[in-house]
């Protein structure tokens, strides 16, 4: 909310992940199988703290290629196709560590939190991938509402500043003005007394010899 400066990203950045995670733990109760509280706890927490930045890149991308490409459906292709290569190596990676971690692990609790972290971090990887682009498209009238609006605070307050710097400039060339007129004055008041003094000089000096 704060980086973006909007009130719906974030709405929209969680719902994908919100998701994956009901649908990775709605998995294990249409099967019947049995998971820890904490496990639970651990593995939605850990889901949604390592695959929300998937969310927040697209995002971030589609308000940079909005930028570029005004048409909806041609700003979200460039998105998708920037954004697919760096979600899907990270995606990739989480999903084996978790399911190496089930694989390998012989304590069946820690299996269990591989393989709900596994199949999690796929899911995720699914979810922004083809949900997102649609939830972003459809968000896309308020999102560039809310980017107009931000411009124009930003616009008004360059303006304010620009107006406050030419105020100040202003200012410091007054200052300057009346510096230079009162040394101007200074040296005129100077020179006039360098000028009654030279005469007051030749009119003792001629005192002095009218006396002699």
């Amino acid at each position: 909310m704060i980086t973006f400066k909007s009130l719906i990203i974030p709405v929209v950045v969680l719902i994908p992940i919100e998701v994956a995670v009901f649908i990775n733990f709605a998995i294990p109760y249409f099967k019947g199988e049995d998971i820890l509280y904490l496990g639970y706890i651990i593995v939605s927490c850990l889901q949604l703290g390592a695959t929300v930045d998937y969310s927040i890149l697209m995002t971030n991308n589609y308000m940079d290629m909005k930028k570029k490409y005004p048409e909806k459906a041609r700003a979200i292709k460039h998105t998708v196709s920037k954004s697919a290569l760096s979600i899907l190596t990270s995606g990739t990676i989480l999903t084996i560590v978790g399911y190496g971690l089930y694989f390998i692990s012989s304590v069946s609790a820690i299996a269990g939190l591989g393989h709900l972290i596994g199949r999690g971090a796929f899911i995720s990887v699914i979810m922004v991938l083809f949900l997102l682009p649609v939830l972003l498209t459809l968000a896309d009238p308020v999102l560039m509402w809310e980017e107009g609006k931000r411009q124009k605070i930003v616009a008004s307050h360059q303006a304010v500043m620009e107006k406050k710097k030419a105020l100040k400039a202003n200012r410091i060339e007054k200052k300057k003005a009346l510096l230079e007129a009162e040394q101007s004055k200074d040296v005129k008041t100077e020179g006039g007394q360098k000028i009654d003094t030279e005469d007051k000089k030749q009119e003792q000096e001629e005192v002095k010899n009218n006396e002699k």
